[in-house]
């Protein structure tokens, strides 16, 4: 997913791709708490690493621009 991630964030804007993926990184932990078996653990761990794949390039480019060039 971070490919994905990465590639939309370039052609639209960072908050497109972070706003929903970490929605659905939201929606796979609450998923992966109210589940009650394995099969419901390993589909909401999919979701989980999905929506997390796909927000965390975005959040790390996002982080390098705002902080800038400059080291301390």
């Amino acid at each position: 997913m971070r490919p994905v991630g990465g590639r939309l964030s370039d052609r639209f804007s960072e908050t497109v791709v972070i706003a929903p993926a970490l929605v659905v990184a939201s929606g796979g932990l609450v998923a992966m708490s109210l589940s009650r078996g394995l099969p419901g653990v390993l589909i909401s761990a999919v979701v989980y690493g999905i929506g997390y794949g796909s927000a965390q390039p975005v959040l790390l480019s996002a982080a390098l621009r705002i902080s800038g060039t400059r080291r301390t």
